[in-house]
């Protein structure tokens, strides 16, 4: 589970799972233990760690496990291997259900995307709670090579490791690679070990991919996918900086299906659209997810017609290259996070001196977007923006708080009643 969450949001997705083990590290025990007497269905609390005595603890659980004539089943390809959530259009989360075929499929094809093999030394920073860091461990454990966990992010320690470790492959979000581009020490570090830097999570600006590749070499490339399913692929030999105005555009491209992925732009009616049409971008493999937990009915609309329809907008040119143009839902991409904007506003709509409130993402240089909120307040209010900012930490985990809240004293709307949020951002734009 996402431990960047609020305890509140913690609490309805654990809800929603029904688990009955619950596993923690000791740091989170005040969170664990706020929610814990709500969820009678968790019967053992387990602390990695100096844990609280109502928990047992990891370390001896293991100490004292006998695993003589245990028996186990072996799982069906059918059988979910993970329940991972993201959030839905409505920012209520979505357990997505990820069967061992899916999960085998997914390490499978992306290992042979940068020729996983026993020699390698995978370096995890991405979380794994989100699966492309999951996807890229499972792909070096398949081939049998070695995976370097790393708590959190820190460019330099980072940097550090990758010499030390003679690391040959890690995923990063652009974000990420920019930090280790702009560290003052960069220059310094033997980074000759890397072979393979995948990159995802968010779109690569031109001018950072060029530096990227100035400083790492011909060794960058990049995965298309999201938790329901994963698409594809541009290679490292599709990232020609200096090439022909085909080669200058494909690096704008998310590149081609993985092998055994077929992918298709559909409209409205879910006829397939001729090349260069925008249209809804739908995938089909053997990585596409079972389904969402406890959600059939969204499940039938996602799996629609035996494709997975993902979102979001992109045009595929003549050669197979996809190209994503925009975001059906109302997805904010910073710093690789996804935050959704139904859930931050929701956040703001329980302060009691807000009456309305949209939320839209923000170019940044550094980010990608950051969130970005206009608030409506009730008749005589009077609010400081730093105390809705407060407010939503109480509720949201603290990556999805706006960088900014402006006050105004309606929102724009369409004939629809819905709020115009393009008029929002042209306003941001306008300054």
């Amino acid at each position: 589970m996402n431990f960047r969450l609020a305890p509140p949001e913690m609490s309805r997705i654990l809800a929603d799972a029904s688990p009955t083990i619950l596993i923690f590290d000791a740091t989170y025990q005040g969170h664990v233990d706020s929610f814990r007497k709500s969820l009678p269905g968790i019967k053992h609390f387990i602390a990695i760690g100096n844990g609280p005595d109502w928990a047992l603890s990891f370390a001896s659980l293991i100490d004292a496990s006998n695993v003589e004539n245990v028996n186990l089943p072996e799982p069906l390809d059918t059988d979910i291997a993970y329940l991972i959530y993201t959030s839905g259009t409505t920012g209520a989360p979505k357990g997505v259900m990820i069967t061992h075929q899916a999960a085998d499929a997914a390490a499978r094809l992306i290992g042979a995307t940068f020729q996983a093999g026993p020699q390698d030394r995978t370096l995890i920073v991405m979380p794994t709670f989100h699966v492309g860091g999951k996807n890229v461990e499972n792909a070096t454990r398949r081939a049998g090579g070695c995976v370097v966990l790393h708590e959190r992010f820190d460019a330099g320690e980072v940097l550090r490791i990758v010499e030390r470790e003679r690391i040959t492959v890690s995923l990063f979000a652009p974000t990420m690679i920019q930090s280790l581009l702009d560290h003052p020490d960069s220059a310094s570090f033997d980074l000759s070990s890397l072979r393979a830097v995948v990159y995802s999570a968010a779109a690569m600006p031109p001018p950072l991919l060029r530096r990227a590749l100035q400083r790492f070499g011909s060794v960058l490339l990049s995965q298309y996918g999201q938790t329901e399913g994963m698409g594809t692929v541009l290679p490292a030999q599709a990232h020609v900086p200096n090439g022909s105005a085909k080669e200058l555009r494909r690096l704008n491209s998310v590149g081609h299906p993985l092998p055994e992925c077929s992918v298709k732009v559909v409209g409205d009616d879910d006829e397939e659209l001729p090349c260069d049409a925008p249209g809804e971008l739908c995938l089909r493999g053997p990585f596409i997810m079972k389904g969402y937990w406890n959600k059939s009915a969204e499940t039938v609309d996602a799996l629609r017609g035996g494709w997975l329809h993902t979102g979001d907008i992109a045009t595929i040119d003549e050669d197979g290259y996809v190209y994503l143009v925009d975001r059906k839902k109302d997805v904010i991409i910073s710093g690789g996070e996804n935050i959704y904007s139904r859930e931050v506003e929701n956040a703001l709509l329980e302060h009691p001196d807000v009456v309305d409130a949209a939320v839209v993402g923000r170019p940044d240089t550094k980010w990608g977007e950051v969130v970005c909120a206009f608030v409506v307040l009730a008749d005589g209010a009077v609010v400081q923006p730093s105390e809705l900012l407060n407010h939503c930490r109480q509720l949201i985990g603290g990556y999805k708080v706006p960088k900014e809240a402006i006050v105004v004293a309606e929102l724009p709307r369409l004939p629809t009643g819905k709020v115009a949020k393009t008029m929002l951002r042209a306003r941001l734009r306008d300054g």
